[in-house]
């Protein structure tokens, strides 16, 4: 559409405008009743009270946690030989990952959809691959990229003016998942390469889900009930369980897996330094906080740094 317009500036703004166009989606709680009866009915009000709700639910979590587990020592024994280097990117290589990306009208706080960067594309996939170097040469993931946009979605049971009863969903920029999506490719590679993660992990790796952890236990029952032996399975359910990570303990495990210098100070600026701010219907509703906990939800790299 851009290249066949006589006037491209123009045909680009109108694409921009059409895609920046919200659609009307969940409505999010406009009265809340806090503890002692108080209502709120401020869009900023509420905002402010779940964006704090959301923070402190990982932090109760840990809070519980801490005594009960005990950090054991990093076994030196399953070091790779080797380490991970991170290898430049190709404008090429840019331009068939924006490509890959998933339809979508979902946007971060910059406004900018993953529809929209698809379209741009061929336009854009050279200067994005200097950014990405320059990204991956210093070790520093843009700070600019580091706040999520946090849209609450009721639950679907209790009170809608009860705060408990929503949940956060984060939307990242494109951008960010753009540069999470080039990491990771490289991530995956060393992983299986070095043998790091267990050929049972069924969860977060490609090629693999949770019909292959059903069809793994219910193989692994039915040869014990053919021998005759008793089994016993245990389900777990973790609270909060991307929140509670131990950012420490996360980036002292990775360097013992070979995963260091340049690298590791990479997934540490990815870590270090986030924000998030609640919107309401479509429009900022609240401050923007610090979030300090655990791997970014809504992330692309998220679920893979969780599994170390």
């Amino acid at each position: 559409m851009i290249e066949e317009a006589d006037n491209k500036p123009k045909a680009m703004w109108k694409i921009a405008n059409e895609e920046r166009k919200t659609k009307k989606g969940t409505q999010c709680p406009v009265i809340l009743k806090e503890e002692g009866g108080l209502i709120l009915e401020d869009n900023l009000a509420v905002g402010n009270v779940l964006n704090r709700a959301f923070l402190e639910k990982p932090k109760k979590a840990r809070l519980l946690a801490t005594g009960i587990t005990k950090r054991k020592p990093i076994n030196k024994q399953v070091m790779p030989p080797g380490s991970f280097l991170l290898s430049p990117v190709l404008p090429v290589e840019v331009l068939e990952t924006i490509k890959a990306m998933k339809n979508s009208n979902s946007c971060g706080l910059d406004e900018i959809s993953t529809n929209l960067l698809k379209r741009n594309a061929i336009h854009l996939y050279e200067p994005l691959a200097s950014v990405v170097n320059i990204s991956f040469r210093t070790g520093r993931f843009p700070q600019a990229l580091l706040t999520s946009k946090i849209v609450p979605v009721f639950k679907n049971k209790g009170e809608r003016t009860d705060k408990n009863n929503y949940r956060p969903i984060a939307l990242t920029s494109v951008f960010s998942k753009l540069l999470e999506k080039l990491f990771m490719k490289r991530l995956r590679i060393y992983i299986k390469e070095a043998g790091i993660l267990s050929p049972k992990q069924y969860g977060f790796q490609e090629g693999m889900s949770t019909i292959d952890a059903i069809l793994d236990a219910v193989e692994r029952i039915a040869e014990g009930m053919d021998e005759g032996s008793g089994m016993v399975t245990s389900f777990l359910d973790l609270t909060a369980a991307f929140d509670c990570v131990d950012h420490h303990i996360l980036l002292t495990k990775l360097q013992a897996y070979g995963i260091t210098g340049i690298p590791l100070k990479w997934i540490a600026s990815f870590l270090h330094g986030r924000k998030q701010v609640v919107f309401l219907n479509n429009k900022m509703s609240s401050d923007i906080l610090d979030t300090d906990l655990g791997v970014p939800q809504g992330s692309v790299l998220g679920p893979v740094l969780y599994l170390f």
